[in-house]
C-alpha cells in the first residue's frame, strides 16, 4: 500500500513529482510504504516507512553540487542517513523480515503490485 500526501517544495521529506495511486497520476507527493494486517472488517497498519524517491539520495545525484544539496536537504528534514531510496517492493521484504523478528509472521501475504506501473 502507498498512501500519498500532496506537498510541495523542499521541506516535507521525501516529496516529490511522482506516481500515486491515490491520485491516479503523477503529482507533488509523499509515499510510504506499508504492512497491514487485515480482517474481512478492518485494518490496520503494523509498519510503515517512507518512500525516498531518487532526488532525495545523494548517492544518486548526477553530479557533487547536486548531492551537496541533497544531503542539506535531508539534513534540515532529519531523514536518517541509512534510509535511502531503494524499491518499494525491496522496502515492503525489509519490513516482513523487521515484523518475523518481531515474531509477527503472518500466515498469507498479498501485495499491491500496481505501484504505477
Amino acid at each position: 500500500m502507498t498512501p500519498a500526501t500532496s506537498r510541495d517544495g523542499d521541506a516535507s521529506p521525501g516529496a516529490a513529482r511522482q506516481y500515486t495511486g491515490a491520485a491516479e497520476k503523477v503529482t507533488d507527493c509523499q509515499i510510504v510504504v506499508s504492512v497491514h494486517a487485515v480482517t474481512d472488517t478492518c485494518s490496520a497498519a503494523l509498519t510503515w516507512r517512507l518512500f525516498p524517491p531518487q532526488c532525495w539520495d545523494e548517492a544518486l545525484a548526477e553530479d557533487a553540487a547536486e548531492a551537496a544539496v541533497i544531503a542539506e536537504r535531508r539534513r534540515r528534514c532529519g531523514i536518517p542517513e541509512g534510509q535511502r531510496h531503494r524499491p518499494k517492493w525491496q522496502q515492503a521484504l525489509e519490513m516482513l523480515d523487521q515484523l518475523a523478528a518481531w515474531g509477527q509472521v503472518p500466515p498469507l501475504v498479498v501485495a499491491d503490485s500496481g505501484c504505477g506501473s
